[in-house]
């Protein structure tokens, strides 16, 4: 699977745009992609949304140092496409993410590289939750709760969709074999019942 991570600059796939794409192969960690662009003509700019990432409106408008986002795309599509893995989307809410590929994709007339399947990091956290009886509301796990459960640090305010990517690699790693995959992790120790003997 590909752990992907978008930036927009909302939250509507039609109306707001991918501002940046990081993707990591979860088999191979340092086969990573990350690309930032102008939005596309006409998209809307939320500006909740660029709180959360960190940009401004001049680094994404028109910003003759950045790509289009039919260039990052494809550059993106390409480097999928040499991926030696399952081409599934993973990711915290990665629907998300999807959606705003596929849109993204299908606005620039390209064929969708991945499968329609997705693989969600809240799912799985709530089936681990759920197995070890951890006390929690499971309608409150955001993605800091689980990188909380999981012993790693909270996501850095404003993060770039490389890191998040980066981070949840290391989630899903940790949920799936109970072992630290990520480099930048190896100082945050793996809580003892989430070691696999």
């Amino acid at each position: 699977m590909i752990v992907v991570d978008v930036e927009t600059s909302g939250l509507d796939p039609k109306e707001n745009s991918i501002i940046s794409i990081g993707a990591i192969n979860f088999i191979n960690t340092n086969q990573r992609f990350y690309a930032e662009c102008n939005i596309f003509n006409g998209a809307i700019i939320n500006i909740d949304s660029l709180k959360i990432n960190g940009f401004e409106k001049n680094q994404i408008v028109d910003n003759k140092d950045k790509k289009s986002l039919r260039e990052i795309i494809i550059e993106f599509s390409s480097w999928v496409k040499n991926q030696n893995t399952e081409k599934i989307i993973a990711g915290q809410n990665p629907a998300f993410d999807r959606d705003f590929l596929i849109h993204s994709f299908e606005m620039n007339q390209l064929n969708f590289p991945f499968t329609f399947r997705t693989f969600d990091l809240n799912t799985l956290c709530i089936n681990y939750v759920i197995q070890k009886k951890i006390d929690i509301k499971i309608s409150t796990l955001n993605t800091n709760r689980i990188y909380n459960i999981l012993g790693m640090p909270p996501e850095p305010n404003p993060h770039n969709a490389l890191t998040g990517a980066i981070m949840e690699t290391e989630a899903f790693n940790r949920l799936l074999y109970g072992k630290n995959i990520i480099e930048d992790f190896k100082n945050y120790p793996i809580p003892d019942n989430l070691l696999i003997s």
